[in-house]
């Protein structure tokens, strides 16, 4: 039992390890034609919130000049794949919508794996009803104090 922990313990790391911010510094160099950040094997959680903000950032101002000139067809050709490749902004969107849903998925099946019962679907919806329902709680609690 505790070589399967250690095995899924082991692939949640990895599936960490290609989180959203590193997926989006990946796209953002690539779209930049710039070297990709350096990665560390482990970052503290502080770490990974400040990295990912940063990403997260330099992202969203890629994705909104696109948005401002409807270049959702544009092409871009990255050059860190080889040999070099073509994408349109639109796919490289919807293709980390897809892989960020899939890694979403399988965090959430090593953690049931792990014994943790709480974890839910990963569907956005679920969860934002989730944290309504404890935000309406929460005033209802000191409403009545």
């Amino acid at each position: 039992m505790r070589v399967k922990r250690q095995r899924e313990a082991e692939r949640l790391r990895q599936v960490v390890a290609e989180s959203p911010d590193t997926v989006g510094e990946v796209w953002t160099a690539a779209i930049a034609a710039s070297p990709v950040p350096e990665r560390k094997r482990r970052l503290s959680p502080a770490e990974m919130l400040a990295r990912y903000e940063q990403a997260d950032s330099q992202f969203q101002r890629v994705l909104s000049t696109v948005r401002s000139r409807g270049g959702w067809d544009d092409t871009f050709v990255d050059e860190l794949c080889q040999p070099p490749e073509s994408f349109t902004f639109g796919g490289m969107l919807a293709h980390l919508i897809t892989f960020n849903s899939y890694r979403r998925l399988t965090a959430a099946a090593v953690l049931r794996g792990l014994g943790v019962d709480d974890v839910g679907f990963g569907d956005p919806i679920e969860y934002e009803r989730e944290a309504t329902s404890r935000n309406r709680d929460c005033k209802g609690a000191v409403a009545a104090e």
